[in-house]
């Protein structure tokens, strides 16, 4: 693979800004941000660590609307837009010839749209979760702390190790290579951690429902909360266990990843992490009341591109999933989605604007293993 010297981020919200303000500070790299919101866009980028307070100002970011000007000869296009728009970036770059895909995240089905891509050649590859806990505090400048490492996965794994170091040395963070793919995808991040937190907290309101005040969506966290995920952690388990040619042990649980065996213990442990502090729940004001926002990411985003497609590989392999069922079903009900059909099949008709596996011909357990390469 050729020198990465032109890097080019599609979005300019929390982590797209603070990407591009570490990566801009790379000696002989060249960054651009490609936005629709470009040309308000006009002042210097700037990170302000969360736990330090340092502050580290962008270098020559540019920043462009303009697709030719941005992804021309573009060695790494970093995607850090939603899931639920991906599949209009990825037709747009598909015209251009990146040599390089990275997904921050890598999950949410995104890997499904690159099939021409990578018939081009070009590397795809995702990182397991986000490279950052990040919030805007104004369009331009960021707070944000910096994982202390990465995990990273390509679509075809030969590429895997190279690219792990390559990121490692534009991110300053250390990335570590994961197997497979699936297990980027499988990661039970925002499609667990975020659904089972919404569930617990709204699954007696709809979105007209008035609230008294805001929550804190961390550090407001409760033992119903935990236990909602443990149940859903534990469905995601078994779905990887049942893909048993590929190795599927990076798939680390939530209550692993937070150090945490007990419901009290994960409450606890939630609540106390210093980046989560000070990130509120999705709620608009209105007077002095509060509603759900149904239009926030946490629904549009980790329902359609996260937890339905966590249930897709979990009827491929024959899993059942009562806990995920419930929080799908509450959010089908206070949406109007429709995820099951009369027989209570999950093939309703909202499926097909979602990122669920069967959408993409991949219905089979054989079929799994054709598209992300089994490890026998």
């Amino acid at each position: 693979m050729n020198e990465i010297k032109k890097v080019c981020i599609i979005g300019a919200g929390n982590i797209g800004v603070a990407i591009a303000v570490d990566l801009s500070l790379n000696e002989n790299l060249t960054v651009t941000i490609l936005t629709s919101r470009a040309k308000d866009l006009n002042k210097d980028f700037m990170r302000i660590d969360s736990e330090t307070n340092e502050k580290f100002v962008g270098k020559d970011i540019q920043v462009t609307d303009d697709y030719s000007k941005a992804l021309d000869d573009c060695d790494l296009l970093i995607i850090t837009v939603p899931s639920f728009v991906i599949k209009n970036i990825i037709d747009q770059v598909q015209d251009y010839s990146p040599k390089r895909i990275l997904f921050v995240p890598g999950y949410g089905g995104k890997e499904f749209w690159c099939k021409k891509l990578i018939e081009k050649g070009c590397i795809i590859a995702g990182f397991e979760r986000v490279s950052h806990i990040a919030r805007l505090i104004e369009p331009t400048i960021v707070r944000a702390s910096k994982k202390k490492e990465l995990y990273l996965a390509c679509l075809n794994k030969n590429h895997t190790e190279q690219m792990c170091r390559e990121i490692e040395k534009l991110f300053k963070i250390q990335c570590k290579p994961v197997n497979n793919y699936l297990t980027v995808t499988l990661t039970p991040s925002n499609p667990i951690l975020h659904t089972a937190r919404l569930y617990s907290m709204f699954k007696e309101c709809d979105f007209s429902t008035p609230l008294e005040k805001q929550i804190q969506f961390y550090t407001e966290w409760t033992d119903d909360s935990s236990k909602q995920l443990f149940e859903m952690d534990n469905e995601l388990q078994l779905v990887c266990k049942s893909f048993s040619q590929i190795d599927l042990s990076g798939v680390i649980s939530l209550p692993r990843h937070y150090e945490s065996t007990t419901i009290p213990t994960l409450t606890q442990k939630i609540t106390s992490i210093p980046s989560f502090k000070g990130i509120l729940s999705p709620l608009r004001q209105d007077g002095n009341v509060f509603y759900i926002d149904s239009n926030s990411r946490y629904f549009k985003e980790d329902f359609m591109f996260g937890l339905c497609i966590l249930k897709g590989f979990a009827l491929i392999a024959g899993i059942k999933t009562p806990a995920f069922d419930t929080v799908l079903s509450w959010y089908e009900k206070i949406s109007g989605e429709n995820f099951w059909t009369k027989e209570h099949i999950f093939a309703g008709t909202s499926l097909i604007n979602s990122g669920v596996p069967q959408n993409f011909g991949i219905n089979t357990i054989k079929d799994v293993y054709d598209f992300y390469g089994s490890s026998i």
